[in-house]
């Protein structure tokens, strides 16, 4: 057992690898009992030398006794695993099923499921049986008559404040028609509802790395699906509890109502922001992911859409905290959805007495040679109009996303002006042409007297 103690490196080798969820959770288990593996070693030998032989071979027993459960756990794991594999393969080859195919990908998530369920339930219930050992081996050491004194003083008096406070958890509170309460019941209904937090967490988590990630779902419909896991497994545990602390969910009506009407008033925009986000989550007229343009103007991509909120991030790397209830109320661009391909275009206008075909070809040359311009849809030329000043054309082309979209527009705007300075075409500005045309003569010589004799005024008044 000393040599054992002092081989930890060996144990993380043959555990599974710590790349998986399952595998980290053992990591984590072996880590926290590793230094009390090493501490019971320790005690066994003082326990053999303050002279109680027979307490450290029970206990020695009892720890030879867990190693066998856990060896014997993981052939039967390692059993069950290949016999999984086994099956997989006789149906794959039964079925035909090619690799890469949607129902090859389906069946291959199924037995991640399986896989999964198969090591959760061999550690739980080989866990169960170690802690019923130990918890039985505990019971007849302190019980025993051999046992030392202090120890049975000591657990004796332990075991009266535990019965005192297992007669105050047990205690009745009366609700309705001889139905009650316990202590006892309510934590366990507040330890199985707070356990359904980890537990949803938990799922979400596997969903999302496991299932969804070998389906291919995009990652809108990922985020939808797994949240709303979540909710039902929370509600679901919520009804559990309320049923294990022997709460009846008529009785609730009363305080329900008291309760909505304080929510009406107090928590309005609350719940209006819970139920626009399940909203949100069922009709999916935006998903994680998307471009959106909100209605004062905010451009920002969706990172989260939570029960109460949404969370933008902006290309300044800003993030934006929006209500849920604004994208129920407000109007909403979005610019990815159902498609991220967009279409932009380029609006260029030549001088009068250009020709129009070398234009329209040089544009779709341009257009040819950016590499993030789609070939199909395929990029067309629109002579729009015959401005006041210039030949008006627009360039039109199809992006794979709005990044992309707004990147090509600029790099259009560079490739069009050199390929128009080396074929000569100018590019038109305003400009005004003014021509001035007199009827008669300009009265220059009547001004001018008129001018002098204004001045003589002026000076005879200086001299008055």
């Amino acid at each position: 057992m000393l040599w054992l103690a002092t081989q930890k490196t060996l144990i993380f080798k043959l555990l599974p690898s710590a790349e998986t969820q399952f595998g980290k959770l053992i990591h984590r288990i072996i880590t926290i009992i590793y230094p009390i593996f090493i501490t019971f070693v320790v005690l066994l030998f003082a326990i053999r030398t303050l002279g109680y032989p027979v307490l450290s071979y029970v206990l020695l027993k009892t720890c030879l006794k867990s190693f066998i459960i856990v060896f014997a756990a993981f052939w039967v794991w390692k059993y069950l695993y290949h016999r999984l594999v086994h099956i997989r393969e006789k149906r794959l080859k039964r079925e035909n099923l090619k690799k890469d195919t949607p129902e090859e990908k389906r069946f291959h998530a199924v037995t991640v499921i399986y896989h999964i369920s198969l090591n959760y339930l061999v550690s739980i219930i080989a866990a169960i049986i170690i802690i019923r050992v130990w918890i039985r081996t505990f019971r007849d050491a302190v019980g025993s008559p051999a046992a030392p004194y202090l120890i049975q003083k000591i657990f004796g008096q332990i075991g009266i404040i535990l019965g005192a406070i297992g007669s105050g958890l047990r205690y009745r509170f009366f609700i309705e028609e001889g139905r009650y309460t316990t202590p006892i019941k309510i934590i366990i209904a507040l330890v199985v509802l707070f356990a359904s937090f980890f537990v949803a967490r938990h799922i979400k988590k596997l969903l999302d790395q496991k299932v969804f990630y070998k389906l291919r779902l995009e990652r809108g419909l990922k985020q939808t699906l797994s949240t709303i896991t979540r909710y039902i497994i929370i509600g679901i545990s919520a009804l559990i509890g309320l049923s294990i602390a022997g709460i009846p969910l008529r009785s609730l009506a009363f305080f329900a109502g008291a309760f909505g009407i304080g929510i009406g008033f107090g928590m309005q925009n609350i719940i209006s922001n819970f139920v626009s986000g399940i909203i949100l989550l069922f009709e999916r007229p935006m998903r994680v992911g998307d471009v959106i343009t909100l209605e004062d103007g905010t451009l920002g991509t969706i990172d989260k859409i939570s029960a109460r909120s949404t969370t933008i991030n902006t290309p300044d790397e800003i993030t934006i905290t929006v209500p849920n209830s604004k994208f129920i109320e407000s109007r909403i661009t979005n610019w990815t959805h159902p498609s991220t391909r967009m279409r932009g275009s380029v609006k260029v206008g030549v001088a009068y007495g250009s020709d129009t075909a070398l234009v329209k070809k040089c544009l779709l040359e341009v257009a040819k040679q950016n590499p993030n311009v789609r070939t199909y849809p395929e990029p067309f030329v629109r002579f729009s109009e015959f401005g006041d000043f210039a030949l008006k054309f627009e360039l039109y082309f199809w992006a794979d996303d709005p990044g992309k979209r707004w990147f090509t527009m600029s790099e259009l705007n560079f490739a069009i002006d050199e390929v128009f300075k080396k074929n000569q075409i100018q590019i038109a500005h305003p400009r005004s042409d003014i021509h001035i045309r007199s009827v008669v003569p300009f009265p220059f010589q009547n001004i001018q007297g008129h001018v002098e004799q204004k001045g003589n005024q002026d000076n005879k008044k200086t001299d008055a």
